[in-house]
């Protein structure tokens, strides 16, 4: 049951963040063909960084790897579908921004407690880790992302799939009848004929 419980949460936490990306993406008038894969990005770097956390490694180390990896897919994204990079960048980051810790920050830093000293250390670590995991980022070249996509574009077909399929098993009933056609080759050669064949003629000297 645990199993089951931490996949549904997972599933909700990966919901949940696409829900807000998204949300985010339209408040701020982005563009409307891209907003699915806006609300895919924030939520892939969410549903990452939150695993991390669970694995008990607190939430800087987490915030730096999500990070970095959400750069890389916001630019794979950019190169693929020819859009700035920011427009993936910036609104898959708004779940991983620490608002939460500067709230928190401001907050307890009223009463002048010492709970807030640590909570706003935190919260510049995580702001420097996720500053760190963008330039961790951008650090990879650009050639290696042209790579993702050809010099002639590529384009994806509703039929693509089908016709792979259907040439696949063209080819594999090709197969079949060359195996069958070897296989009845190979019992003719097996097979004793009722012929005799005759002696050579001798040779006259």
């Amino acid at each position: 049951e645990s199993i089951i419980e931490s996949i549904i949460e997972f599933i909700i936490q990966f919901i949940v963040a696409g829900f807000a990306t998204f949300s985010f993406a339209v408040l701020f008038s982005a563009p409307k063909k891209r907003t699915a894969l806006l609300g895919f990005s924030g939520a892939f770097g969410w549903i990452l960084y939150y695993i991390l956390v669970q694995l008990g490694m607190g939430v800087v180390i987490p915030s730096l790897i999500a990070t970095f990896c959400l750069t890389i897919l916001a630019r794979i994204f950019a190169v693929i579908r020819s859009t700035p990079v920011t427009v993936y960048l910036l609104t898959g980051i708004f779940p991983l921004v620490p608002g939460a810790g500067i709230f928190y920050t401001a907050t307890i830093y009223l009463p002048m407690t010492g709970i807030s000293s640590s909570k706003g250390i935190e919260t510049f670590e995580v702001a420097g880790a996720i500053v760190l995991g963008i330039i961790f980022g951008f650090g990879i070249p650009q050639s290696l992302f042209h790579l993702v996509k050809k010099s002639d574009g590529i384009k994806f077909h509703p039929d693509f799939f089908f016709s792979c399929v259907k040439r696949t098993s063209q080819s594999a009933s090709l197969l079949a009848h060359e195996r069958s056609r070897f296989a009845i080759c190979q019992w003719e050669l097996s097979t004793p004929t009722d012929r005799s064949i005759p002696p050579h003629p001798p040779l006259s000297a």
